[in-house]
């Protein structure tokens, strides 16, 4: 139980943190830079972290609270996807979802445009999710 709630702390400090330190890039519309990849690629370690300490205290717990956060972000990019890939603006129905995707916004020192960005994001979260699964499924 201590571990899940260390865990938990530690992914919600991760995610502030990332929303923090990127929100600035992402509010003016700017192009990433070295911060934005470097907190991008801290926050990907924190996560590696937390499967790390999930896997091998073998915590139900920590796997759940891993996969369905991962599925979250699965969904938010592909929402995030296909309103940017859309004409119409939806800006205010899905500012939610970005929260969950602003700590990537280092990604975007390698694509121009959100669509790309959010596949990119997606495709992690999708390995992310699996590998969750997986390790639920082994330790059941």
């Amino acid at each position: 139980m201590k571990v899940t709630i260390i865990s938990v702390i530690l992914s919600i400090i991760a995610i502030i943190g990332g929303v923090l330190l990127n929100f600035e890039e992402v509010l003016w519309n700017e192009h990433a830079n070295i911060k934005n990849l470097v907190v991008t690629l801290s926050y990907m370690s924190v996560w590696g972290l937390f499967l790390l300490i999930a896997a091998k205290s073998k915590s139900q717990g920590n796997l759940n609270y891993f996969f369905w956060f991962w599925l979250s972000t699965l969904l938010s990019s592909v929402i995030v996807a296909f309103v940017q890939a859309n004409p119409f603006s939806l800006s205010v129905v899905f500012a939610p979802f970005l929260t969950l995707l602003i700590p990537f916004y280092g990604i975007r020192c390698f694509v121009e445009d959100f669509v790309s960005l959010s596949i990119i994001i997606a495709a992690i979260s999708f390995g992310m999710s699996l590998v969750g699964y997986i390790l639920l499924r082994r330790f059941k």
